[in-house]
């Protein structure tokens, strides 16, 4: 978009309204917001700079090099600026593919404005940047009618660094390969993306295999998907191994916790496992999830499709035993806590889990150490808190547009198009689309159901609707023509 002509001029007021709330979300809560436990092992990586046991290193990266500024409220501060610019590049490939100025500023305008996504923006948490090199990789893609060379390769580095900030990110390379070959752009630019994202993904892996004795792009994914399938594992017909027998739960079904706790709780069966590496106890955990997948296959088909609908709800409701979302929610009121380690042990998951005062609800509190875990001094300012909590309860994207936004980035392409303008939104739309639903499948299939996992979706479903209605339109404009 080489400049803003008179119809896209709303989208400036878009831009403005969600400035306007980080601003407010920044003079509510400082330095920062932290989720216990993770946003301490993200400093703790950050700080020995080598891959982490629980996850990549791609945030602990993007935090050291905001680390010479000394301060970390710096930390939300380029978050909600990456929020804005994510808004504002996703509106300028909307326009660039055609689509109408108010189509546009509707696919931009849920990342801009949900209030999910600007709390998150305040957390030392790894979100915003995986959204961030999400829309990047898809600007690089969708920019030019058939992307070049370069354009491929910085695409395949991209997305292999949102896969290294999280590692769901590894299902989109799949979806932007499959539009490549789409685009038919020929195999030397096919292969620029491909051998960029396993160049830097493979030389990740080895360095992690250096360190902790295994290749791979984390040391937990085993922890994970033996919590997902623990909740209904029945081993008295799956009858496993000695070492894995501790991670049986006797009782009844519906007696269980959540996938949650059996993760991260310290009384879980994946604490009873033996072994002196992490890497050994994952492998453990990693052979007895997929053993109950096979044994059981419908019911953990029936588990992750339960939650994956359930990110197309139309409100955002959790019950016990799930992760609260109140979690994501602002919070209005803050008690200092005793919790306050020197700081955060080496391995907090695996070594040992400490829980968090009374006070911190949810382990979540306003961030009380910073980048190099040296006291801060947090504050919470409970009237600006308090209307951006009331903004919140209806500021938010509801389940069905993302289900539309399904919908219509999968199907409004379909049929015979023989218009090349068409045929380059149907593969748009189909990218997005099909990356969207990857993004929350994958967690449903390996993790656990957060609705913090909902919003990088946020910039990919929106945007893949307006694409949909955007062909739906046209071919309405088109019939109407011609009698």
């Amino acid at each position: 978009m080489a400049r803003l002509t008179r119809s896209d001029w709303p989208v400036l007021a878009l831009v403005a309204v969600g400035a306007v709330l980080r601003i407010a979300t920044s003079v509510a809560y400082h330095p920062a917001m932290a989720f216990l436990q993770d946003s301490f092992d993200y400093l703790g990586d950050a700080r020995q700079l080598q891959p982490g046991v629980v996850r990549p290193l791609g945030y602990p990266l993007f935090l050291r090099a905001l680390s010479p500024a000394g301060q970390l409220q710096v930390v939300p501060i380029v978050q909600h600026l990456l929020g804005l610019g994510a808004g504002v590049a996703l509106y300028a490939v909307l326009r660039r593919l055609g689509v109408r100025p108010w189509l546009a500023g509707m696919g931009a305008a849920p990342v801009l404005l949900d209030g999910y996504q600007i709390y998150l923006e305040h957390f030392v948490m790894a979100e915003t940047l995986f959204t961030a090199l999400i829309v990047a990789g898809v600007v690089l893609l969708l920019w030019s009618e058939r992307p070049g060379a370069a354009a491929c390769a910085a695409a395949g580095a991209v997305l292999a660094g949102a896969a290294l900030t999280r590692s769901v990110g590894l299902l989109l390379l799949p979806a932007a390969l499959a539009f490549l070959v789409a685009r038919r752009v020929g195999p030397h630019r096919l292969a620029a993306a491909a051998g960029t994202a396993l160049a830097v993904i493979g030389a990740y892996a080895t360095w992690f295999h250096a360190t902790h004795g295994a290749a791979g792009l984390q040391a937990y994914s085993g922890y994970f998907l033996a919590g997902r399938v623990q909740p209904f594992a029945d081993c008295d017909r799956l009858r496993p191994p000695p070492d894995e027998e501790p991670l049986c739960d006797a009782r009844p079904v519906v007696e269980r916790p959540s996938a949650d706790w059996y993760v991260w709780n310290p009384e879980a069966p994946l604490r009873r496992l033996d072994g002196s590496r992490v890497v050994d106890r994952n492998a453990v955990a990693g052979r007895f999830a997929r053993r109950v997948i096979r044994q059981q296959p419908t019911d953990y088909l029936r588990v992750v499709a339960s939650d994956a609908a359930r990110y197309f709800s139309p409100g955002r409701r959790t019950e016990h035993p799930d992760f609260p979302v109140a979690a994501w929610q602002f919070r209005t009121d803050f008690s200092p806590d005793p919790w306050r380690p020197v700081e955060p042990p080496s391995d907090p998951y695996v070594g040992g889990w400490t829980s968090p005062g009374p006070s911190v609800s949810n382990g979540v509190t306003v961030a009380a150490y910073g980048f190099d875990l040296e006291q801060a001094r947090p504050a919470l300012r409970g009237s600006t808190a308090a209307t951006l909590a009331r903004y919140q309860r209806y500021g938010y994207t509801a389940g069905p547009v993302l289900l539309a936004g399904v919908l219509l980035g999968l199907l409004a392409g379909a049929g015979r198009l023989t218009d090349p303008r068409q045929r380059r939104l149907r593969h748009a739309g189909g990218l997005l689309a099909a990356s969207g639903v990857a993004v929350l499948v994958g967690p449903a299939a390996t993790s656990v159901f957060d609705f913090r996992y909902l919003l990088p979706a946020l910039v990919l479903l929106p945007p893949a609707g307006a694409i949909g209605l955007t062909l739906l339109l046209d071919r309405r404009s088109a019939r109407a023509a011609h009698e």
